[in-house]
């Protein structure tokens, strides 16, 4: 147990880079059911609470912002198919609270003056909660401004009910965009989208250069 809780402290992002990983992989399986789906969603964020920084006032805004989302996600859901709103606030909150996990992982990893296993695991935690808040806002968005993404994932009876709309379609569309990807099955056709879409491009290739640059540095 004592080598466990070494091994924690010592390398505080492997538990969130491991919650990254199995919503990337298990969130295609569980499209067809919302509660799993937000039950995995809420093991993920609370995979992020060890990885911010160790400081008990932030730890209990992690924790609070937790509670938050929790309950405007259940909500969302409870609600059925007709509360659009509701559903765009979750996301929305979703994606301000994993923005703020972000945040405090890049400010751990600059922080750093040597690179270990650690900083590159905290770097890719980085990079793919970027693609995470990203697919969150592409999906408020459509939900806002139905045709704003276009492509051969989305259902057509999907504007009658937001949940039809999957998360995962929208992380696919975040992760080809934030990797400059593109196969073109899925695209942005509203200005809206099309600023984000941009946006996220840059945010990709300017991270990759600006750790590369830094870990050849340090």
């Amino acid at each position: 147990l004592e080598g466990l809780l070494a091994w924690r402290f010592e390398h505080p992002f492997a538990p969130l880079l491991g919650g990254l990983l199995v919503f990337h992989v298990a969130s295609p399986l569980i499209v067809r059911s919302p509660f799993v789906s937000l039950a995995l969603t809420i093991l993920l964020l609370m995979t992020c609470v060890p990885a911010i920084q160790p400081t008990r006032r932030v730890r209990i805004a992690a924790i609070a912002g937790l509670a938050i989302v929790t309950v405007v996600r259940a909500a969302a859901i409870g609600s059925g198919g007709g509360a659009t709103a509701l559903h765009g606030a979750g996301l929305l909150v979703t994606a301000a609270y994993v923005a703020f996990v972000a945040a405090s992982v890049l400010s751990a990893v600059v922080r750093r003056t040597r690179v270990t296993a650690n900083t590159i695991v905290g770097a890719i935690c980085v990079y793919l909660l970027v693609a995470h808040v990203f697919g969150l806002l592409f999906l408020a968005l459509e939900l806002a401004s139905p045709g704003s993404i276009v492509g051969a994932g989305m259902p057509a009876e999907a504007a009658d009910d937001p949940q039809r709309l999957h998360f995962h379609q929208f992380l696919y569309f975040s992760v080809i965009t934030l990797t400059t990807l593109g196969y073109g099955d899925m695209m942005p056709a509203s200005p809206v989208a099309r600023s984000l879409v941009m946006l996220e491009a840059m945010c990709g290739q300017f991270f990759l250069a600006v750790f590369v640059a830094r870990f050849v540095g340090a």
